[in-house]
């Protein structure tokens, strides 16, 4: 296979030549060198301001997958908002650790000094009516969960990977925490180095994302209930606590 920044350089010859293209970015899991024989190449196009369009593909190119996104700035700056109030930094961080490829403006510049201030801008705390349902939420999943064990439900094991996903945001939004991917925990919480690469914080609470994983690793319906018991109870203890007898919570109309 060829080098896959020259595979990149390849793919964006199209775009260089187009006036309404101002930069693009490297980006992903390949710039930080974490990556594996699945991944592809991020790229990062930066169209001009006022383009009335945006773009995102996939092309094989020398046995790379390459993925690309073209947005206007206007575009980009929104994906971050939204990404800020979903407890997520997608785009910032892709920007943030991207390599500039070419940057006729300055923005790209711009873009990734927006980016690495999101990075560390802290999340709101959620609000009380949020935080009550909420905490209803996960012991009503885990209240399923129980009938579903106890019936030999053939839907458990999807219901239990549900009630984990579900749960550990839950408690990210809670704790003011960014929700890392399924896909990356394991290596999030075991390597330092890939923390940093990522310019994901460190754990607030090791003892969580150490019940999480073991969570995810169980095996058997009888061992996933017992994890899904000791989640949820630690949870919603951090989360001042509930109890389902005479819980009420009334809320003004909209």
């Amino acid at each position: 296979m060829a080098d896959w920044k020259q595979t990149a350089q390849q793919f964006l010859e199209q775009w260089i030549k187009q006036d309404y293209v101002e930069g693009a970015i490297l980006t992903g899991s390949r710039v930080t060198k974490f990556h594996d024989s699945h991944s592809d190449i991020d790229i990062h196009i930066v169209l001009s301001e006022g383009t009335k369009w945006r773009e995102r593909g996939n092309v094989l190119i020398d046995g790379y997958i390459v993925e690309y996104f073209a947005n206007p700035p206007s575009m980009i700056r929104k994906y971050m908002d939204q990404d800020h109030e979903d407890h997520k930094r997608t785009d910032a961080r892709m920007f943030s650790m991207g390599e500039t490829v070419f940057d006729r403006s300055g923005a790209v510049f711009d873009l990734k000094k927006l980016a690495s201030n999101m990075i560390k801008k802290k999340f709101n705390a959620p609000a009380e009516t949020w935080a009550e349902t909420a905490k209803y939420d996960i012991w009503d999943m885990h209240d399923n969960l129980a009938a579903m064990y106890d019936s030999g439900d053939i839907a458990f094991d999807i219901y239990y990977n549900s009630f984990l996903s579900k749960t550990y945001e839950t408690y990210c939004i809670w704790n003011g925490e960014e929700i890392i991917p399924l896909n990356k925990i394991s290596k999030y919480v075991s390597n330092v180095e890939y923390r940093r690469a990522f310019m994901f914080d460190p754990p607030r609470d090791m003892e969580f994302y150490a019940k999480l994983v073991e969570g995810l690793k169980a095996g058997d319906r009888k061992v996933k209930f017992n994890q899904a018991s000791l989640f949820s109870n630690y949870v919603l203890n951090k989360m001042n606590g509930f109890n389902i007898d005479g819980w009420r919570f009334r809320t003004l109309l909209e």
